[in-house]
């Protein structure tokens, strides 16, 4: 089944910061993958946003995540499945107005085609924590006197 284009914008992102993370950050590998890609228009927007979202805030997710982590810490994760949790915590925390289920349903989609089902699980419960955090943090700023 093709992706949407909003489900490629993510796999393009999610792409980028495994290069970024391999490759100390070239910008050349950046700017190949999302020619490649064909992004235009709104997707291609989304897609910098993403990416944005994620890097720009990286210091953060990476305490979000390691708080997260049971019996396991970032040193330890496959560099694929930390970008792949950079790119979700990002959309996730950075970008409120997505919806949460789809972009967990989305991590775990990438996390299948990109890394193996042995991370589904660690993947979808580290993503609902901080989902649930998310939420509560939002919650305690919405109280009206």
């Amino acid at each position: 089944m093709p992706l949407s284009q909003r489900q490629l914008a993510r796999v393009i992102v999610f792409k980028v910061l495994y290069n970024r993370l391999l490759l100390e950050n070239n910008p050349l590998a950046d700017i190949y993958l999302f020619q490649q890609s064909g992004l235009v228009g709104e997707t291609k927007v989304f897609a910098e946003k993403l990416l944005a979202s994620a890097w720009d805030n990286k210091d953060e997710i990476e305490k979000h995540i390691n708080e997260r982590l049971e019996n396991t810490n970032k040193d330890r994760l496959q560099t694929n499945l930390y970008a792949l949790f950079l790119l979700s915590v990002g959309e996730l925390f950075y970008m409120p107005k997505q919806d949460r289920r789809i972009i967990i349903n989305e991590a775990l989609l990438i996390a299948r085609s990109y890394i193996g089902e042995h991370v589904i699980a660690l993947c979808n419960g580290v993503l609902h924590k901080l989902a649930d955090v998310k939420e509560w943090e939002a919650s305690k700023t919405d109280v009206t006197l």
